[in-house]
C-alpha cells in the first residue's frame, strides 16, 4: 500500500515536470508566443467592448437611483423626527444629529434597506422595459435608432427598407405627412436584419430591437481589432493593444453608439479603411497591393452606403498621399537636382500605383452602392457641409433648424481636447507626440531628441488654458509646427528610411477633425479613432524604448524588462477603464414605458391614416411605435414645417392653430409652395398663407381671387388648405418645456427680418435704405438705423437672435401659492345684522343677543403668496434669487416679485420688489390680464386661481397653445380632447390630444 502511494506521488511529479517542460518548449517557440500575445492583446479590448456595451441592457444605473431614493426617504423620516423633537436647534446641529441617526439606522437595518433598494430598482427598470411574447426586453437607446429599426422591420417583413418604391425612389410614407418623402437606404438596417437572422438561429427569443442593440457592440469589437492591427503595423503589438483599448474605452464613442444608429459605422469603417490601405502600402508585390487597395475601395463603398459623411476618411487619405508625394519629390530634388530622376524612385511609383487603385476602386464601389454623383460631390462636400451647417437663414428665407440641433452645437478647444482624452488632457499631448514618434528612428539621434523635447513642450502648451483661448486656426498651425520640423529633418536627411505617410495622414486627420468639431460637437467622435491610434503609438514607442533602457542599463532579462515596462504603462488605462465602464453603466434609454404606452394607445385606437403632430425630436418614435405618419422627424427637421409647428405651439389663437394643423395634414407645406409659384417671394407668400389659415374655404377663395390667382390655382391651393383632414393626435410633453425657446423661435420667425438679412444687409448703405423704404415703407431714418443695426451683427448667433427671439418658461413647473387674507371684525347695524344671524337663533337667545353687539368678519385685504426660489444669476460674489410672488387682488398695481441677493455662504445681502410684464389671473372659464405699468422684469406671471398656483413665462408663451394644453390641461380650448395622459418613470408627463376638427 505504501509503495502504491509512493508510486502515485512519483507519477504526479513526472506529470508536473512534463507540464513545465511543455510550457518551456512552448515559450521557446517565438512564433507561437507571438501568436498567443496577439490573440491576448486582441481578446482583452474585445472583452471590455462586450462587457461595457452589454451593461446597459440590465440598466445598472437604476440601482444608484434606487439607493438614492431609498436613502432620501429614510433620511427624510429621520429629519422629520429630529425637527419635531428639537425645533429650536440650529440647522447645523440638526444636520449633525440627522447624520448620526441615519448612519446608525443603516447599520441596524442593512438587510431591509437592501431589499427596499432592490425592489425600487426593479420598479425603475420596468420604466425602461417592455414585454413581447412573454419575454422582457430593454428599450433601444436614442432617437435615430428607431428610424433604422423601422427600416429593419420593413426589410425583414417585406424584403425592402422602403415603405414603397415611387418613381424609382425609396419612399417613406410616414414622413412629411400626408405626402411622404424619399429616403436614402443605408447599411444599418441590413446589418440589423443580418445579425438578427444569425443570432435567431441559435436563440429564438431575440427580436429585431435586441439585434439592433447588439449590432454596435459587434461593430465596436471590429473597430478594436482594426485599431490593434494599425498600431501593430506602425509600431508594435503594445501600440496596437493600447490603440484598441483607447478606442474601446472612449466615453464619447460608447455613449454616441450605444443607441444603434450610423455613428458606429463612422468609426469602425474609417479604421478598417485605414488599416487595409496601410496594409496595401506595405504589401509585397503588385498583385497583393492591388487586392488590398481594391478591398480598401470596397470598404469605402460600404462606408458611403452606411453614412453620407463617408468622404472625410477618403479625402484624408488622398490628402496624405498628395502631401507625401510633394515631400518625397522635394527630398529627391534636393538630392538629385533633376526632376526626371524623381519618377525613378521605386517607392513613389508603387505608392502612386496603390493610391490609384484605391481611388479607382472607391469610385466604382461608391458609385455602385450609392451613385456616381455621391462620389463626384466629395470635392465640394467639406465646403458645403461646414459653410451652410449653422447659417441661420436659408437663401429661401426659411429658418435653419440645424442651428438648434444639440449635436451640432459649436465646441471650443477645451471641450474637444477633454472629451477626446477622457478628461486627462496630457493624453492628448501624448497622442500628438505619437505622431512625432512615427517620424523618428527607434533609436533617436541628438537632433531627434531635441525635436522630441521641443515637441513635448509645445504639445503640453496646446492642452493649457492659454492655448484654448487661441483662434482655432492658429491652434492648428501651432500643432503643425513640430510635424513640419520633423518633415524638415526627413527631407534634409538623405539616408532617412522612415515612412512618413502615416504621420502625414494622422496630422491631416487631427487638423481636419479639430476644425470640424469647432463647427459641431458631434464631429469630436471622428477625432477619437486617430487619437486612440496616436496615443497607442506613443505608448508603444515608449514601451520599446524604456524596455531597451532597462535591459542595457540594469542588465535585466528581456522578458522581465518587457513585463515591467508593460505593467507600468498599463496604469495609464486605469482612468480610461473607469470612464468607459461608467459610460456603459450610466446609459439608459431615452424612450420610456410612458412614451411606449402612449404611442401604443395611438396605434391601437387610431385610424390607419391618422397623423401625429408634435415637435420633431421624437418623430422616429412616433413612426415606429405608433406606426403613424408624422409632420416632421429627425430626417426632415430642417423643413419649412418646423415654422408652422412652432407657430401652432406658440400662438394664443386656437383658430389659427387649427387652421395650420389642417393645412399641414392636408398637404404639408404644399399650400405655400403653390402660393409661391406666382410670387417667388417667401416673405410675401408666407404672409398670404398666414391670412388664409384663419379663413374658411369661401373666404380664402375670395381672398385669393382678389390677389389675382386663377380659378385653377385657387382650387389647387384650397385642396391643400381646406380638405377634410384625417384624424390628428397632438402631443404635448414635459420635454417640450425646456425646448420652448427653440420651437417658439421658429414659430415667431420674422420673415421680414430674414429678408433683410439676406437681401438688404449685404448691400451698400444707399441701396439698402432705398430697398427698405420701397419694400417696407420705412422712413430714411428708420431704414438707416435698421441697416446699421444689421451691420453690427458679427456672428451667426447674433443674426439668429435678431431675426427671432428665444422665449422660455422661467419656472418649468407650477409653484404652490397660499392665500394671505387679512380680516377685521366690524359691528353690524340692525338693518344688516339679520344677514348674519338667523331668526331662529334670535328667538332662542334673545336676551343674549340683545346684550352683545352684533359683528361680522370682513376681508379687508386679499393677497396670494407664492414661493419660487429660482436662481436668476450667479457670480463670484454670490447669487440672485427670485424668491417669491405677491399678488394683491384689491390693488393689482401693488403686486410684485421678490428678488433677493445672497452671498456665497447663503447669507441674504438684500431684497427688493420688481414688477413683471403682467399678471394673468386664470379663472375657471376665462382669464384677466393685468399689465404692469412700472414693469422692469420681462416675464408674465400666470396665477391659476382655481388651483392656487403660479407659473412664470415669457409673454410670447404665457397664453400660448402649449401653455393652455400642457399646463392648463386644455383650459380655454374647444377642439383638443384629451386622449391620453401618462407620467413616465422619470416623472415626465406625456399628454396626447385628439383634435376635434370643427369642419
Amino acid at each position: 500500500m505504501a509503495k502504491h502511494v509512493q508510486s502515485e506521488s512519483h507519477d504526479d511529479d513526472q506529470e508536473i515536470k512534463l507540464d513545465f517542460s511543455s510550457v518551456k518548449r512552448f515559450l521557446s517557440d517565438k512564433r507561437k508566443v507571438s501568436i498567443l500575445l496577439t490573440l491576448l492583446f486582441i481578446l482583452v479590448p474585445v472583452v471590455f467592448t462586450f462587457q461595457i456595451r452589454l451593461a446597459p441592457e440590465d440598466l445598472p444605473q437604476t440601482e444608484a437611483w434606487a439607493a438614492n431614493a431609498v436613502g432620501n426617504y429614510f433620511r427624510g423620516q429621520i429629519a422629520a423626527v429630529v425637527n419635531q423633537q428639537y425645533p429650536s436647534l440650529p440647522q447645523a446641529n440638526k444636520d449633525m444629529l440627522i447624520n448620526q441617526q441615519y448612519e446608525e439606522f443603516l447599520k441596524n437595518n442593512q438587510q431591509m434597506i437592501d431589499q427596499q433598494i432592490a425592489g425600487t430598482s426593479q420598479q425603475f427598470k420596468k420604466g425602461f422595459q417592455y414585454d413581447e411574447n412573454n419575454v422582457t426586453y430593454t428599450f433601444l437607446g436614442d432617437l435615430d435608432s428607431y428610424f433604422y429599426l423601422r427600416q429593419a422591420r420593413n426589410l425583414f417583413e417585406t424584403g425592402s427598407v422602403c415603405d414603397e418604391v415611387k418613381d424609382g425612389w425609396c419612399w417613406d410614407n410616414h414622413i412629411l405627412a400626408p405626402l411622404g418623402g424619399s429616403v436614402m437606404p443605408s447599411m444599418h438596417p441590413y446589418g440589423i436584419v443580418f445579425l438578427y437572422k444569425v443570432i435567431h438561429a441559435v436563440n429564438p427569443k431575440i427580436n429585431l430591437m435586441k439585434a439592433s442593440f447588439l449590432l454596435p457592440t459587434v461593430l465596436a469589437a471590429i473597430a478594436a481589432v482594426a485599431a490593434f492591427f494599425i498600431g501593430r503595423r506602425l509600431m508594435n503589438e503594445v501600440a496596437g493593444f493600447f490603440a484598441a483599448m483607447f478606442v474601446t474605452l472612449n466615453p464619447m464613442f460608447i455613449t454616441r453608439t450605444l443607441g444603434s444608429d450610423t455613428d458606429i459605422w463612422n468609426v469602425v469603417l474609417a479604421l478598417v479603411i485605414v488599416w487595409v490601405f496601410l496594409e496595401a502600402i506595405e504589401a509585397e508585390g503588385l498583385k497583393m497591393k492591388s487586392i488590398l487597395a481594391a478591398l480598401a475601395g470596397l470598404v469605402t463603398g460600404v462606408f458611403a452606403f452606411a453614412w453620407g459623411g463617408w468622404w472625410y476618411i477618403f479625402e484624408f487619405l488622398l490628402a496624405a498621399v498628395v502631401a507625401y508625394f510633394i515631400i518625397v519629390i522635394a527630398k529627391n530634388l534636393l538630392e538629385h537636382r533633376d526632376i526626371k530622376k524623381v519618377w525613378h524612385h521605386s517607392e513613389l511609383r508603387l505608392n502612386a500605383f496603390t493610391a490609384g487603385i484605391y481611388f479607382f476602386s472607391s469610385f466604382v464601389f461608391v458609385s455602385l452602392m450609392t451613385s456616381v454623383q455621391a462620389f463626384t460631390a466629395v470635392v465640394l462636400a467639406p465646403l458645403s457641409t461646414f459653410t451652410t451647417l449653422k447659417t441661420p437663414v436659408h437663401p429661401n428665407l426659411w429658418p435653419n433648424v440645424f442651428t438648434t440641433v444639440a449635436e451640432l452645437n459649436e465646441a471650443n478647444l477645451s471641450t474637444i481636447v477633454s472629451q477626446t482624452s477622457f478628461g486627462v488632457t496630457w493624453l492628448f499631448a501624448l497622442a500628438l507626440i505619437g505622431i512625432i514618434f512615427l517620424m523618428i528612428k527607434r533609436k533617436p539621434d541628438v537632433k531627434e531628441y531635441a525635436l522630441i523635447g521641443a515637441s513635448t513642450l509645445l504639445f503640453l502648451y496646446l492642452v493649457s488654458a492659454n492655448a484654448y483661448a487661441l483662434n482655432p486656426f492658429v491652434y492648428v498651425v501651432i500643432l503643425m509646427l513640430p510635424v513640419l520640423a520633423a518633415l524638415g529633418l526627413y527631407v534634409w536627411d538623405k539616408h532617412s528610411k522612415i515612412d512618413i505617410k502615416p504621420a502625414v495622414l494622422f496630422t491631416v486627420w487631427f487638423m481636419g477633425m479639430i476644425i470640424a468639431s469647432i463647427k459641431g460637437v458631434r464631429f469630436i467622435l471622428l477625432l477619437t479613432p486617430v487619437f486612440s491610434i496616436a496615443v497607442g503609438i506613443a505608448i508603444g514607442y515608449l514601451y520599446q524604448y524604456l524596455a531597451r533602457i532597462l535591459r542595457q542599463e540594469m542588465n535585466l532579462n528581456k522578458t522581465l524588462a518587457n513585463l515591467i515596462v508593460f505593467f507600468v504603462l498599463f496604469l495609464l488605462l486605469l482612468t480610461p477603464i473607469r470612464a468607459g465602464e461608467s459610460a456603459g453603466d450610466n446609459f439608459t434609454p431615452s424612450i420610456t414605458k410612458g412614451w411606449w404606452d402612449s404611442l401604443t394607445k395611438i396605434r391601437t385606437e387610431s385610424a390607419p391614416d391618422a397623423i401625429i403632430n408634435s415637435w420633431w425630436d421624437f418623430g422616429h418614435w412616433f413612426k415606429y411605435v405608433a406606426d403613424r405618419r408624422v409632420t416632421l422627424d429627425g430626417v426632415t427637421q430642417d423643413h419649412p414645417n418646423a415654422h408652422w409647428l412652432g407657430l401652432i405651439l406658440q400662438t394664443d389663437n386656437e383658430r389659427e392653430a387649427l387652421g395650420i394643423l389642417r393645412m399641414l395634414d392636408c398637404g404639408s407645406n404644399n399650400a405655400f409652395d403653390e402660393v409661391d409659384k406666382r410670387n417667388n417671394d417667401t416673405e410675401v407668400s408666407e404672409n398670404i398663407i398666414s391670412e388664409l389659415v384663419v379663413m374658411d374655404e369661401a373666404e380664402g377663395a375670395a381672398h385669393l381671387k382678389e390677389l389675382g390667382y386663377t380659378d385653377s390655382e385657387i382650387q389647387t391651393i384650397s385642396s391643400y388648405l381646406y380638405c377634410n383632414p384625417p384624424e390628428d393626435y397632438f402631443i404635448t410633453s414635459a420635454d417640450m418645456v425646456g425646448k420652448a425657446g427653440v420651437w417658439a423661435h421658429f414659430g415667431l420667425w420674422n420673415f421680414d427680418r430674414a429678408y433683410m438679412v439676406k437681401n438688404v444687409r449685404p448691400k451698400p448703405l444707399s441701396e439698402a435704405v432705398d430697398l427698405l423704404q420701397q419694400r417696407f415703407g420705412y422712413s430714411i431714418d428708420e431704414a438707416t438705423s435698421i441697416y446699421y443695426e444689421m451691420q453690427s451683427l458679427q456672428t451667426e448667433r447674433a443674426i439668429n437672435d435678431w431675426v427671432s427671439p428665444w422665449p422660455s418658461y422661467l419656472t418649468n413647473d407650477w409653484v404652490g401659492c397660499q392665500e394671505q387674507n387679512q380680516t377685521e371684525i366690524v359691528p353690524v347695524s340692525d338693518d344688516t345684522g339679520a344677514d348674519d344671524v338667523s331668526a331662529d337663533a334670535q328667538n332662542e337667545s334673545n336676551a343674549s343677543i340683545s346684550a352683545a353687539p352684533k359683528t361680522k368678519t370682513v376681508v379687508v385685504s386679499r393677497k396670494l403668496m407664492c414661493g419660487v426660489g429660482r436662481t436668476l444669476g450667479q457670480d463670484a460674489n454670490g447669487r440672485t434669487v427670485l424668491e417669491g410672488i405677491i399678488v394683491d387682488y384689491d390693488k393689482p398695481d401693488n403686486s410684485s416679485l421678490i428678488i433677493s441677493s445672497f452671498d456665497n455662504n447663503g447669507v441674504r445681502r438684500g431684497s427688493g420688489e420688481v414688477a413683471p410684464a403682467s399678471f394673468i389671473l386664470l379663472g375657471e372659464d376665462d382669464y384677466e390680464t393685468i399689465e404692469m405699468a412700472n414693469s422692469t422684469f420681462e416675464f408674465d406671471v400666470l396665477i391659476d386661481q382655481v388651483n392656487n398656483r403660479a407659473l412664470i413665462a415669457d409673454p410670447y408663451l404665457s397664453k400660448s397653445m402649449f401653455t393652455k394644453l400642457f399646463y392648463l390641461d386644455g383650459r380655454y380650448t374647444e377642439h383638443f380632447q384629451k386622449f391620453s395622459d401618462l407620467s413616465d418613470v422619470t416623472g415626465s408627463r406625456i399628454i396626447v390630444w385628439k383634435v376635434d376638427w370643427p369642419w
